[in-house]
């Protein structure tokens, strides 16, 4: 499914909204995030500007995009019905059967040192703080059940999956500075990269909304059908 968001107000007009101060801040982060791609920190900022700033004309394009993305199969009854799982625990997670979704998620999270609280706390108070939340509780997860990996390549490759699927400014600017963070410091691996991306552009487009799944609900079923549920044939 691909989703066509609402944008009356574009991100650039929004960026030229920006008090000085906060267009410099932004600039900052981005070439901050292009240099070095693990500082993921730079897009809490990014995104924190857009939304609090953004607004042009009385209208905000970011607050827009989100009612867009509730209008996607299943997102606002998971908000309407407070669908709000507590944080996984990973411990627990990894005394599940192998092959489960749970034990995968669990490996995944102590292979590479991930922590669940990773992410700065989210008080959901309306559709855009949900969202925000449903995103950064399920980022690990989609990387499960994707198949990527947590390198630069397939970290490009699963935000492709989410510009596919949501269309998301966020991730189509994350997979910019990604590619331009190769061609300049790391040009041996634009391929993969380019790759990557075409990857979970074609796996998104075809697969169920992943924002709409209660993967939480679901750590006990195999990861095989999980991932034939979603992604269907391209999984």
């Amino acid at each position: 499914m691909n989703m066509v968001p609402t944008f009356t107000v574009s991100p650039w007009e929004m960026f030229k909204a920006f008090p000085l101060r906060a267009k410099a801040t932004l600039v900052v982060s981005a070439l901050r995030m292009i240099r070095d791609p693990d500082r993921t920190q730079e897009l809490f900022t990014i995104g924190d500007l857009f939304y609090e700033l953004g607004e042009v004309d009385g209208k905000n394009g970011l607050k827009e995009y989100v009612q867009s993305v509730f209008e996607m199969p299943g997102v606002r009854a998971n908000f309407d019905a407070g669908y709000l799982p507590p944080p996984a625990d990973v411990q627990a997670l990894a005394l599940l059967p192998e092959g489960t979704l749970g034990r995968a998620f669990a490996a995944h999270m102590l292979k590479h040192g991930l922590s669940v609280d990773f992410y700065p706390a989210v008080e959901v108070i309306d559709e855009m703080s949900y969202l925000e939340l449903r995103a950064r509780q399920t980022h690990d997860i989609a990387h499960v059940v994707t198949g990527f990996s947590t390198s630069v390549p397939d970290e490009l490759g699963l935000q492709a999956f989410a510009v596919a699927q949501i269309a998301s400014p966020m991730s189509a600017g994350i997979i910019g500075g990604g590619l331009i963070h190769a061609a300049f410091f790391k040009p041996w691996m634009l391929y993969d990269c380019l790759a990557a991306v075409h990857r979970g552009v074609e796996m998104g487009r075809r697969a169920s909304p992943l924002l709409a799944y209660r993967f939480e609900e679901k750590w006990e079923q195999p990861l095989a059908d999980v991932r034939r549920e979603l992604l269907g044939d391209v999984a």
